[in-house]
């Protein structure tokens, strides 16, 4: 029983999709009678140079083909059912040699199987040809052997080279062969031939899975039908997402996109419950990350005006949520969360914990953002000078005149002390008063700012020293997340409107701290993460 890319195999250049520039070019060329003694196909594997080859070879050598040679049409295809269509498609011609560069890479090889039996004429068809498949994986050598009859060989010789990797080829040979890059197949045109097979299958498969089974195989046809035959044989007659989960990885673009959401709206807490939700569900984190990736990748190039982008990879249903989530996204949040979710999948491989790196990921981007509110703020000018216009000065302090000059170090001395008076007389925080205004500090953060709560709730209350709060916490990440400058203004922010004080400061210490027996699991899980992981 053939796998299905060999039985559906296409037979005419008719059935060969995505690859028009090079069939229409080829077959003008044989309708013409203006053949190339070499050609040579370069691009991502599976998605047809080894196929187009054959049919050259099939089109070369047609009975019915050489008939109409050098006439005015433009499509010619070669008929499949005389002899030398039958033998080729069979595998079995005489006059046409595949060769597999990779398993023989020698000169040897070279001059025994082309160089001495190109000498001899056709055996039954008007063409010899010599498929070089991988050719890229030749020696050196066996370059240099091939060169020259690669240059001159003889009229009834016909070379056609394949490769995945151009650059391992040298110009020498590049410069003999009419070259053709061959591309990877749009989902779009995958999803329709996948539709043909499963028609002749006489199986039906939801929309849903094919558009899956085409976004897995990342354009490349043999993979698609591949695995789509992996599919077909759970043996079910109809098809839809639950059955193809026992051969597709278990991923769902639709709980990308849920995920997708959380996260956009920076959310910390959700994003990270989905997360881990998703993992007791069954779900792969590998192959989550992997999809979350191609997805946030795809909504940055439809944010950059590539609409195209998400129309040739995911169906109707994701496209709508990309063109939605893009109206209220900027690159630069898709950039940073692509980078980071990127060092997550290859950390993920090392950590003991495999979701505490997509998890600190989350963290990272929800609590480093900026809503544009803040942003206002962390544009204005955070100066001491301008808090103490708003300080009671001591009456007896003398002042100085935008004139005055300094003519002693006597007197700087003096001025130095009426300073140390004037911030001397600041009032002092009460810790009470603190610790009974902190739920409303909670709060009036929350409006603020969607996940500093949860990172602040982490900590505790320790102390108040003279206008400063001060609060611990055992891991350096949150102190080092909390003593940032722009997170520090807006918690300081909250702490003078709350506690009627303008210059109210806040510090965060690393210590001991006792759990919180009411903090979220989440966030304990989290944080028991965080302290394996060395941070």
């Amino acid at each position: 029983m053939s796998s299905l890319y060999r039985k559906y195999r296409p037979q005419t250049f008719a059935d060969l999709i995505a690859q028009d520039h090079v069939k229409q070019t080829i077959q003008h060329q044989i309708a013409q009678g203006t053949l190339a003694h070499a050609y040579l196909f370069m691009g991502p594997r599976g998605v047809g140079k080894t196929t187009t080859a054959r049919l050259i070879a099939k089109a070369f050598n047609c009975q019915k083909v050489q008939y109409q040679a050098g006439t005015s049409r433009d499509i010619i295809e070669p008929c499949n059912v005389c002899s030398s269509c039958v033998a080729i498609t069979g595998g079995h011609a005489l006059d046409v040699m595949e060769i597999d560069a990779a398993s023989n890479t020698g000169v040897d090889h070279v001059r025994e199987h082309i160089i001495d039996a190109i000498r001899f004429i056709p055996h039954a068809s008007s063409f010899k040809v010599f498929i070089i498949d991988e050719v890229h994986m030749l020696s050196s050598s066996a370059f240099n052997a091939l060169l020259k009859t690669l240059e001159e060989p003889p009229a009834h010789a016909v070379f056609i080279l394949a490769t995945t990797e151009i650059h391992k080829i040298p110009e020498t040979i590049i410069s003999r062969c009419q070259r053709f890059d061959f591309k990877r197949v749009p989902a779009k045109e995958l999803v329709e031939r996948l539709q043909i097979l499963i028609k002749e299958e006489q199986v039906e498969v939801s929309d849903e899975v094919l558009y899956e089974i085409a976004r897995h195989s990342d354009g490349c046809v043999r993979d698609a039908e591949s695995l789509l035959g992996q599919i077909l044989a759970i043996g079910e007659k109809t098809i839809g997402l639950k059955e193809a989960s026992l051969v597709l990885p278990a991923s769902n673009m639709l709980l990308v996109v849920d995920f997708a959401k959380v996260l956009l709206q920076k959310d910390a807490r959700e994003a990270i419950r989905l997360l881990n939700t998703y993992i007791d569900q069954g779900v792969e984190l590998s192959h989550f990350l992997e999809d979350l990736t191609a997805f946030l990748r795809t909504l940055l190039f439809v944010c950059l005006g590539g609409i195209e982008a998400a129309q040739e990879t995911f169906q109707e249903e994701v496209q709508k949520q990309i063109v939605l989530l893009s109206q209220t996204t900027d690159s630069g949040f898709l950039t940073e969360a692509i980078e980071r979710f990127l060092e997550s999948r290859r950390l993920m491989k090392t950590d003991k914990i495999p979701q505490v790196s997509a998890e600190i990921a989350i963290m990272r981007l929800c609590v480093s953002q900026h809503t544009p509110h803040e942003q206002k703020k962390s544009l204005d000018i955070p100066s001491a000078l301008e808090s103490q216009s708003f300080l009671p000065v001591n009456k007896s302090a003398p002042s100085l005149s935008d004139n005055a000059v300094l003519s002693s170090p006597q007197e700087n001395k003096e001025m130095i002390q009426t300073d140390k008076t004037i911030f001397d007389t600041v009032p002092v925080l009460n810790l009470e008063e603190v610790k009974e205004k902190w739920p409303q500090i909670f709060e009036r953060l929350q409006e603020k700012h969607a996940s500093l709560p949860l990172v602040l709730k982490a900590g505790e209350l320790k102390n108040v020293q003279g206008n400063e709060v001060r609060v611990g916490f055992e891991y350096t990440f949150h102190v080092e997340m909390l003593n940032d400058h722009k997170h520090k203004h807006v918690i300081e922010d909250v702490l003078g409107s709350v506690l009627g004080s303008s210059s109210v400061r806040f510090s965060a210490i690393h210590q001991k701290v006792e759990a919180d027996p009411e903090t979220d699991q989440v966030v304990s899980k989290l944080l028991d993460a965080f302290g394996g992981s060395a941070i």
